[in-house]
């Protein structure tokens, strides 16, 4: 395995644990990237929000509501709240047809839940990482995992849980494709291919 490392039982412990600690900055460095993408936009879907409901006819503090609901979509944030304040009693614009308050529910319920399954995968991740980098040293054809570029490698751990480690497991095909656009966005220029590449030989 790559992470081989040689030495006392003393030394070795240590270099594991130094290991250990480097891929959790590695991972922690990955959240941080995903939270200021989310942090980077907050202005602009607050303004978003707000001018959407005024356009509807509603007013009230809009400010407060966007930041309580930060984690909805802005489609989601609309819904809940045309679903707790009613219609207005002018509308400037036709609005389009409302979800069943069941459907909207669901839907507000899953966006919740994003957040909490996030640090699921990665508290994941980091208690199976032994048998996570195992499979990409299997699979990842003259590479390492410590020679993979840090996003790349994370990208991929996270998606080789996923499919294998998890309690409730995801579809090959749903977390490759993910692991992708996640590559395209934040991996290194060849990561999409590279990735794609070794997660479909690790599913035939």
């Amino acid at each position: 395995m790559d992470n081989q490392i040689d030495g006392t039982e003393e030394q070795k412990k240590s270099g594991y644990a130094a290991l250990r600690e480097k891929h959790s900055q590695e991972m922690a460095e990955l959240q941080a990237k995903l939270d200021a993408e989310i942090a980077g936009r907050a202005a602009d879907k607050k303004l978003y929000f707000e001018n959407t409901m005024k356009s509807r006819g509603y007013e009230g503090d809009f400010n407060a509501f966007a930041d309580k609901y930060s984690s909805l979509s802005i489609n989601d944030m609309v819904s809940l709240y045309e679903w707790q304040n009613g219609r207005p009693a002018v509308q400037t614009v036709e609005a389009p047809a409302e979800e069943a308050p069941a459907e909207a529910s669901a839907k507000i319920a899953s966006s919740l839940k994003a957040k909490e399954y996030a640090e699921c995968v990665l508290n994941g991740v980091m208690a199976n990482l032994a048998e996570v980098d195992g499979k990409l040293s299997e699979y990842a054809v003259d590479w390492t995992v410590e020679r993979m570029p840090a996003t790349d490698r994370n990208i991929l751990r996270i998606a080789v849980y996923e499919m294998l480690f998890a309690e409730e497991k995801i579809v090959p095909g749903v977390a490759i494709n993910e692991a992708v656009e996640i590559a395209k966005k934040y991996g290194s220029e060849d990561a999409p291919r590279f990735i794609n590449g070794v997660l479909g030989k690790m599913v035939r």
